[in-house]
């Protein structure tokens, strides 16, 4: 993930295998139909990743895309990301 648009180097990577997707409503009028999550277990309790598309038409295709891509890593098997 990038912290913002002008990082050239991704700050690390968001396992998804025990992440769960969700969409979620923004408090910004602007970014409405536009944000959703990630809740990853970490620990004792779980870490939420806020994240955001720029176009409302955007937040579904990404979250789809996501989601088919935990499933084809599950049925491959475990890949060590390190």
């Amino acid at each position: 993930w990038y912290h913002d648009r002008n990082n050239e180097k991704p700050l690390g990577i968001i396992d998804l295998e025990d992440g769960r997707l969700e969409k979620t409503e923004s408090k910004k009028k602007k970014y409405e139909g536009c944000e959703f999550k990630i809740i990853v277990p970490s620990g004792s309790g779980s870490r939420v990743l806020m994240l955001r598309v720029d176009y409302k038409k955007d937040r579904d295709p990404w979250m789809e895309a996501m989601a088919m891509a935990k499933s084809r890593h599950i049925a491959a098997g475990t890949i060590n990301l390190d």
